[in-house]
């Protein structure tokens, strides 16, 4: 969401009457979500307000974008806002369909942003598959971080479960969800 409301800040200077109509509705969203957050609401209180709440501007915000995008200049700023929403637009509708979902990326983004500097250390993995894999890890070390979990003892025990895990619930192993397994 964050993304597609900077195209929307950048394209204030040239037209900031439409910039401003979006920025609105995506100020709407944005209170629903602090209010969860102040609220600390579990997940599931969290879709319902977002039912609600959230998503009757979400239909607002796709209405005006349809209408917008036959009325602004393709590559004009605006323009650009307008289509990279809609071609996202899946993605953006998605974030209200589970309370689990953040409306976007960037309290983890400015976390891991350390990282992100280091990219260029990436180049040195061997292959692109190493380097997805390494970048897989450090995902899961800064999740552990943000969970206040021990890495080494969230690593340890993952992959000492995790042959005996079932499939469809590894989501128990992430950290977030992860309880130590004392017995083993």
């Amino acid at each position: 969401m964050a993304h597609s409301r900077r195209k929307f800040e950048h394209a204030k200077e040239n037209s900031p009457s439409r910039s401003r109509q979006a920025l609105d509705l995506f100020a709407k969203l944005y209170r629903v979500e602090k209010r969860a957050r102040e609220e600390k609401m579990p997940f599931e209180e969290r879709h319902r307000l977002r039912e609600q709440q959230s998503i009757p501007v979400m239909e607002e915000l796709k209405r005006w974008l349809e209408d917008q995008r036959g009325q602004v200049l393709p590559k004009s700023p605006i323009g650009i806002a307008v289509a990279y929403t809609l071609k996202i637009w899946d993605r953006l509708e998605r974030t209200m369909t589970d309370g689990k979902f953040e409306i976007d990326n960037n309290e983890i983004e400015n976390k891991i942003r350390k990282l992100a500097l280091g990219r260029r250390n990436y180049l040195f993995c061997g292959s692109h598959e190493g380097a997805e894999r390494n970048a897989m890890m450090y995902s899961f070390f800064a999740c552990c971080r943000e969970a206040g979990v021990n890495p080494t003892r969230w690593m340890t025990d993952v992959l000492n479960r995790i042959p005996d895990h079932h499939a469809n619930k590894l989501e128990e192993l992430l950290p977030h969800n992860w309880k130590e397994n004392i017995l083993g």
